[in-house]
């Protein structure tokens, strides 16, 4: 090597060295602005500059720096060899790693097709057993409805799922029930009793089983978008996702450690679905429907509550499913006024209302007319009443007209029942008071129940809840203790229960029904 060449390498070299120092400072810096400041977008000596989260230069931050050091390593022989050995040990490493889950998991990457009992059979293409047609004589019929937990996502065989198994336990000696299965992933109550108003009296079944998951709750749809991950921005993550196990081991651990996936959806449904939020009134209304439909078609319904595992310590979703399980126990459903339709009328908070607002109404600012109307529900045969708790919010005449309470039908044609409510009738200004209204429903399942507030413009006007007695007469089944023993992942990436959480599934359910009640 002469002399000028020398030179130009060693210039190179401290050009290069240069360059990289103050790539370094810069990237310091653009880290501490980040920290201080946070996200931001500027224009410096006319070049744009990004800054959207801190794993970018924090990223380009570490290579720089890793550059810098390999210019200030003096290079040798030996050097290089070791380096190459120590890059090809990590490589066999990586991929003997790799060879391992592939070869324990071989069918996490490519899962097998599902097989279908009677494919093509029914309209939804089930994965459980469906016997259609009239019952035989002496045969019990079991309607199982539920989500994707109990279509069986992540098990390929259906004969590995729990309504199969289920069947066969039950009619080990002799044939005493058959069985329809109505489960589609990502279905919720309101679809499952939609299917019981539309198919119910058709299926005839004596024992409904319910499927239920705390993602059931959602009806209003409000959770927050899961968030990406810096690094899950990039057509590496796509591509190494789709074909590396490992990666997905350690994509999947970064990102719930980053990010507390498991802790922020249970923060989510434990703060917007529990009982006197808006969320669970949704659910709740939905619920009772359903309900209501099992009540009036099969002589028992069973809850299957299955819970999120695995966890450790106190379960993170046992505010929601107590709520759940207290839901199909006998209570008092209160229905919020504040979330029923209404002409006119103001929702305020600070009145003492159960769920934190209340529907007002006040002379001269609200138009006389219903204050509430809905909430379109049904009730099956039998008494019941509802209880509107109201409260004047200031002094009126004892004569004043305060508001007409109704129970109505039939888009309000029929009136079940009614009472004007006077200045007299009530307690205090300030404080709420119950005024009960008893109806009776003659007809096997009457719908579209509404209970209707209509005030006449005369006093100022508060109303909370609107609340009904209600006995679904159901069963809970909660395996909870039974699982939580076992890994019940369906495989490494599905979190599905697999055979052996059905088999628990299938045993329990088993259990409950052929107790006597």
């Amino acid at each position: 090597m002469n002399i000028g060449s020398l030179k130009n390498q060693l210039g190179l070299k401290r050009i290069s060295k240069t360059l990289l120092n103050v790539a370094i400072v810069a990237y310091v810096a653009a880290v501490a602005y980040y920290l201080l400041f946070g996200p931001a977008r500027f224009h410096l000596l006319g070049v744009k500059i990004v800054l959207e989260d801190l794993f970018n230069p924090l990223l380009i931050l570490v290579v720089v720096v890793g550059l810098r050091l390999l210019l200030a390593i003096t290079w040798n022989k030996k050097r290089v060899f070791d380096v190459i050995i120590l890059s090809i040990s990590t490589v066999v490493a990586l991929g003997s790693i790799e060879a391992f889950y592939r070869i324990k998991y071989p069918d996490d990457m490519n899962p097998p097709r599902f097989t279908f009992n009677d494919a093509g059979k029914t309209q939804n293409n089930d994965r459980g057993p469906y016997s259609d047609g009239p019952k035989a004589p002496g045969v019990q019929r079991i309607m199982v409805q539920g989500d994707s937990i109990t279509f069986g996502m992540g098990v390929p065989d259906y004969k590995d799922l729990y309504p199969y198994k289920l069947l066969k336990i039950l009619n080990k000696d002799s044939e005493k029930y058959d069985m329809q299965v109505w489960a589609l992933p990502g279905m919720q109550v309101d679809y499952h009793a939609e299917n019981l108003n539309n198919v119910g009296e058709e299926v005839d079944p004596d024992i409904i089983v319910y499927q239920w998951f705390m993602n059931d709750t959602e009806i209003m749809l409000g959770r927050p978008k899961p968030i990406k991950a810096p690094w899950q921005k990039n057509p590496v993550h796509y591509y190494l996702e789709r074909w590396s196990i490992l990666y997905r081991l350690v994509d999947g651990k970064l990102y719930t450690l980053a990010y507390q996936q498991g802790a922020e959806y249970a923060q989510y449904l434990n703060t917007n679905m529990v009982p006197y939020k808006k969320g669970w009134w949704l659910f709740a209304r939905e619920f009772h429907k359903w309900a209501t439909f099992a009540n009036g078609l099969a002589g028992r319904s069973i809850v299957l509550v299955y819970p999120s595992l695995p966890f450790h310590g106190e379960y993170p979703f046992a505010k929601v499913t107590d709520a759940m399980i207290s839901l199909a126990k006998p209570h008092e459903m209160k229905i919020p006024a504040a979330y029923l339709p209404k002409r006119d009328g103001l929702d305020e908070p600070g009145l003492g209302s159960t769920y934190e607002l209340a529907r007002v109404a006040r002379v001269g600012k609200t138009i006389a007319g219903h204050l509430t109307f809905g909430p379109y529900i049904n009730f099956g045969r039998g008494q019941h009443q509802a209880g509107f708790n109201l409260k004047l919010l200031s002094p009126a005449p004892e004569g004043a007209r305060v508001a007409l309470l109704e129970v109505v039908t039939d888009v309000g044609q029929t009136i079940m029942s009614s009472r004007t409510i006077y200045a007299r009738d009530m307690e205090q200004v300030g404080q709420w008071k119950k005024f009960t209204l008893p109806f009776t429903v003659e007809r096997r399942m009457l719908n579209e129940v509404e209970f209707r507030v209509e005030w006449f413009g005369e006093t100022d006007l508060a109303l909370d809840t609107i609340d009904v007695p209600v006995d679904y007469k159901l069963e809970i089944v909660n395996p909870v203790e039974k699982l939580k023993t076992f890994n019940t992942h369906a495989r490494l990436f599905d979190a599905h229960p697999g055979p052996r959480a059905h088999t628990v599934l299938a045993e329990a359910l088993a259990e409950q029904i052929t107790n006597k009640r």
